[in-house]
């Protein structure tokens, strides 16, 4: 095993599950989070902020472990990471294995809708009129704004991640490419929607509007490369799966997906700025 590999593997979050399992570094892990976010971000309320956030993230997750796919649960911290929602064992992994791939696109997906929850619990107390709400608020819509958006993203683990692989995994390889491409086709629209198509005198006022919704160009171009890897891992053979999704549930969690990122966009940036 070479360093890069060496270096992986240290830092890979599978690696990390056993040792925070364990009952007295489970304690720890959870202890940590406070001082060490209160360091990086030079607040400890929004080191607390971000500790809150993350475990209603993670309940939201585990409600719908338990109720849908039928497995019992555990929130386990993965320092420096964040937390995670998983089976409680073996015996409820098998469960959640077995669960239909249109719940494990809704358990992948909760998570950040309960980030969207609380932006808008924020934005309604950044309105209050007093101090102390108006920090709160505003404490709670940048937290979940950042953990929401990075969560959608589909690359890797992430909550975007493991959406795009099943609802990949659940269509057949014709019906993928054609997702693929009808994705970057509507991410070209909504950006052109969004700057606005400039006249041939315009092109510096154009440059600057475009300037201003730099974020959510990142965002969208972020999904869409996110979108065309996970499309190219894709194993062909999942989509005869029982549990694999039908082509209308997969539009409507690919509605549900989009809706959530618009929203989140929308209600956080607007909100803050």
């Amino acid at each position: 095993m070479n360093l890069s590999q060496k270096l992986a593997k240290l830092i890979s979050i599978k690696e990390l599950i056993p040792f925070w399992k364990q009952p007295g570094w489970k304690i720890i892990g959870w202890l940590l989070f406070i001082p060490f976010f209160g360091l990086i971000f030079l607040s400890w309320q929004r080191a607390v902020v971000l500790l809150g956030s993350m475990v209603l993230h993670e309940l939201f997750h585990g409600i719908i472990m338990q109720v849908w796919m039928k497995a019992r649960f555990t929130i386990l911290p993965i320092f420096p990471y964040g937390a995670m929602a998983m089976p409680r064992d073996a015996a409820e992994k098998a469960k959640s294995d077995q669960a239909p791939w249109f719940a494990a696109a809704w358990f992948t997906l909760i998570g950040p809708y309960a980030n969207l929850l609380l932006i808008i619990i924020g934005a309604v107390l950044a309105q209050a009129g007093t101090p102390e709400f108006t920090f709160w608020g505003n404490e709670l819509v940048f937290i979940n704004t950042q953990l929401a958006l990075l969560n959608l993203l589909p690359f890797g683990t992430l909550d975007g991640g493991q959406f795009a692989k099943i609802v990949y995994s659940s269509l057949k390889e014709e019906h993928d490419r054609v997702l693929a491409w009808g994705l970057t086709l509507l991410g070209l629209i909504g950006i052109a929607l969004l700057v606005g198509i400039p006249l041939a005198n315009e092109w510096q006022g154009y440059a600057q509007h475009a300037i201003s919704r730099v974020w959510y160009i990142i965002i969208g171009g972020a999904i869409a490369v996110g979108f065309w890897q996970k499309q190219d891992d894709d194993n062909e053979s999942y989509s005869a799966s029982a549990q694999a999704m039908s082509v209308p549930h997969v539009f409507f969690m690919l509605v549900a997906y989009f809706a959530l990122t618009a929203a989140t966009l929308w209600l956080g940036t607007g909100a803050l700025w």
